[in-house]
């Protein structure tokens, strides 16, 4: 996926792939899948998609809603919340939060 904002562009098939998360499958009104990159440039970005019942839904008119898609731009401190909601513990990630974390 591809998508321009505030003036640049933000693509899934040129990004680093950090981390992924899933909950539940397509079928699932509650489904999410969400994919945190990196791009060349050092920026962040998260694509998300979900079912029709998360914050990805869309509006298809009639008071009727869609899953749907999008991309969000993210800060280190973004990435950092995102990770801390998800639960995400993966080494690759600790290391590219490593100057925004503290031992315990």
């Amino acid at each position: 996926m591809k998508r321009i904002i505030d003036g640049l562009v933000y693509d899934t098939d040129k990004a680093e792939l950090l981390a992924e998360y899933y909950y539940s499958h397509k079928g699932d009104f509650n489904y999410i899948k969400e994919k945190l990159y990196k791009t060349s440039n050092g920026r962040y970005f998260l694509y998300g998609e979900g079912g029709p019942k998360t914050e990805y839904f869309e509006n298809v008119g009639n008071s009727s809603y869609s899953g749907g898609n999008t991309i969000i731009p993210l800060t280190k401190e973004g990435v950092l919340d995102w990770v801390e909601r998800r639960e995400i513990d993966d080494k690759k990630i600790l290391k590219e939060l490593s100057e925004v974390l503290d031992e315990a």
